[in-house]
């Protein structure tokens, strides 16, 4: 899908592969993310942006949680999660609490993810190797 010319990669192709799917919704994600605040009553403008820009590692998590989302069926899970919205990957935990057994995202005092317990919730399809890439998985 990547293809590096320089120091610049670039989409090789347009693909409707999943991976491109997850690579689009990171895209519109970081792009909303360095949107600014609208201007003040006084006509000046604030150039912070409305949500805090992410790290290299959670722009990596996202996409590889994204990609397993979309990889595993996401759509048909009994639970979500919150998978693929707006809030830090340690914030998609869904509907079931953090005491419930039947699934559940754990992440690091660093705010990396260690684990992912999603058992008893209808994924279907294969896990992507990317998952490999979330480099604190226990």
């Amino acid at each position: 899908i990547l293809q590096q010319s320089g120091d610049k990669l670039t989409f090789a192709e347009k693909s409707h592969s999943n991976q491109q799917i997850a690579l689009d919704w990171l895209a519109n994600d970081m792009a909303s993310r360095s949107q600014s605040l609208p201007p003040n009553d006084d006509g000046t403008s604030s150039p912070q942006p409305l949500v805090q820009p992410l790290s290299d590692n959670e722009i990596l998590e996202r996409y590889v949680l994204a990609l397993l989302y979309l990889e595993t069926n996401g759509e048909s899970w009994f639970d979500a999660f919150e998978f693929n919205s707006e809030g830090h990957v340690c914030t998609w935990r869904g509907k079931r609490s953090a005491y419930e057994k039947k699934g559940v995202l754990k992440c690091t005092p660093g705010n990396l993810v260690e684990r992912l317990a999603l058992f008893d919730n209808n994924l279907q399809g294969t896990l992507p190797s990317e998952i490999g890439l979330l480099s604190e998985l226990t």
